[in-house]
């Protein structure tokens, strides 16, 4: 039997190859909150294909300006997150009912995940390097010593 080829319908309606600069336009949509007339207006593209075009990403994207919201204030929700379970680890009840050990390490996952995004250390990795420094300094400067009294 021969086979017919036939070409498939593909199901993502933004073209393979394409003019356009598709991250250009996804972040002057999501990171930029242009609306659909002022992202057309910029980039030439007609707003019922921007609009189809769009369609897919916010299927996972529900709320865009939420994620925006988001985004600037992890932080605060990670801080938040973190002052629950460490509520749950608190309560006696809760942890009949689940293992102390899961809680535990939510709450470990949650913490670090903050630190990181508060721009701290996760670990002892600070108190390290600020050791190391000190004693290269203090090595650097017993250098200096002897060398300016060796050139005196």
């Amino acid at each position: 039997m021969a086979r017919i080829a036939t070409k498939q319908k593909s199901k993502s309606r933004v073209p393979a190859t394409s003019k356009y600069d598709f991250r250009k336009l996804f972040r002057l949509r999501y990171q930029n909150q242009l609306t659909l007339d002022e992202i057309s207006e910029l980039s030439g593209v007609p707003r019922s294909t921007l609009s189809m075009w769009y369609a897919e990403v916010d299927k996972f994207i529900k709320n865009p300006e939420a994620l925006s919201i988001y985004d600037r204030n992890k932080p605060q929700f990670l801080k938040a997150i973190e002052y629950e379970l460490l509520s749950e680890l608190m309560d006696t009840d809760k942890r009949k009912k689940a293992s102390l050990n899961n809680v535990a390490y939510a709450f470990q996952q949650i913490h670090v995940a903050r630190r990181l995004e508060e721009g701290l250390s996760t670990g002892n990795l600070a108190v390290n390097v600020e050791k190391t420094l000190q004693t290269a300094h203090e090595k650097a400067q017993k250098m200096r010593d002897k060398l300016s009294k060796s050139a005196v």
